[in-house]
């Protein structure tokens, strides 16, 4: 994991950070739903990478546009939290559901409580399916299926489905 301190929040990504927020209070949040590539281009205006057939719904918070990349047909749902002080990438197909909080940073309990940070990776055709978080540095594998609420902490396989605050593996996905 990275680490960072406030110094590593620079001015620059504090006015973009600004910027992006009036425009996401004015323009994103309080769009109509079927506007998708009206989201989609103001989001491209911040540099974010989003595919064609990407949906991503007015009232998710996304941290920092640049950080995310959304592949062909991907989804983020309503009321979602994407904190993407690192890189977020949603492969083709894969849906993250209402409610999900993405998270790429925390801090360092045991040390110092700096900042720490690491991307999410969720793979092609995986879902997130309602409310689940996902810790810093988790990769969410190809296909892969997490139940509502789930709180996904490691690495999911591809291909299989998981429930629970333990992550128990309830069995492969057909």
């Amino acid at each position: 994991m990275k680490k960072m301190t406030h110094k590593n929040l620079s001015i620059s990504l504090r006015i973009e950070r600004l910027l992006w927020l009036m425009v996401y209070f004015v323009f994103f949040r309080f769009s109509p739903n079927v506007l998708f590539a009206y989201r989609t281009w103001l989001l491209k205006l911040f540099g974010a990478k989003i595919a064609r057939g990407a949906h991503i719904y007015p009232n998710c918070l996304i941290w920092i546009p640049r950080n995310l990349v959304m592949h062909e047909n991907s989804c983020i749902g309503p009321r979602s939290i994407v904190y993407n002080v690192s890189l977020i990438e949603i492969g083709q197909g894969a849906t993250v559901s209402q409610g999900c909080h993405l998270c790429t940073a925390s801090h360092d309990f045991e040390r110092d409580f700096q900042l720490i940070s690491a991307p999410i990776h969720i793979g092609d055709g995986a879902w997130v399916s309602s409310e689940c978080f996902i810790s810093p540095g988790v990769t969410v594998g190809t296909n892969a299926v997490a139940y509502a609420r789930t709180v996904i902490h490691r690495d999911l396989e591809p291909g299989s489905i998981y429930a629970s605050a333990n992550l128990k593996k309830v069995r492969e996905r057909k």
